[in-house]
């Protein structure tokens, strides 16, 4: 019983976050606060967040980001994006999945893939998936419930972060979320 309550609790916290969150964007705007940090003990830590709920789904969550990478983006903003694909990656891969955390330097850009063996995503909605006004909201794998909101305020907060926030899905075999930031200059 304490997993599941854990699970209602995180995800009431994530929707009050994330309304929150977006509220206060669209009446005064994000203040963007950008610094120099490493990427991988952000996911590290968010891994840990959601480390419950994975297991209640056996899931296995595998952080392979690399400890070199470093990224200029304001940290709040990004442990709220990594937040809404963790939870959306939980959400949407049934028991028995796995979902993978890596990362990449190309370009002057830092890109944090977040793959999951999930349920896909039909072309269809892929092609509207953050548009703001399309706030589609699925039920997840164990009737898991969302406010459609999460990927239309991470969108939003990637761009003002000078980096961008796209997707690839096969449905039936997965997804991948890519979260790119620009690169910390050391």
């Amino acid at each position: 019983m304490a997993p599941k309550l854990n699970q209602n609790v995180g995800s009431i916290h994530e929707t009050l976050e994330n309304l929150l969150q977006w509220s206060y964007a669209q009446m005064s705007g994000l203040k963007y606060t950008p610094i120099a940090f490493d990427v991988k003990p952000m996911l590290q830590n968010k891994c840990e967040l959601f480390a419950e709920a994975a297991k209640a789904k056996h899931i296995t969550l595998v952080n392979n980001a690399d400890a070199a990478h470093r990224t200029f983006a304001d940290e709040n903003q990004i442990r709220l994006i990594l937040r809404n694909l963790l939870n959306n990656a939980i959400k949407f891969t049934p028991d028995g999945g796995q979902i993978t955390i890596e990362t990449k330097a190309t370009n002057g850009q830092i890109e944090i893939a977040i793959s999951d063996t999930g349920i896909g995503i039909p072309p269809d909605r892929l092609a509207d998936l953050f548009k703001p006004n399309a706030r589609m909201s699925t039920v997840g794998t164990h009737g898991e419930k969302g406010t459609g909101l999460g990927l239309a305020l991470s969108y939003e907060m990637a761009q003002r972060n000078n980096g961008s926030l796209w997707a690839k899905s096969d449905v039936g075999r997965g997804s991948i979320f890519v979260l790119s930031l620009p690169m910390a200059q050391n």
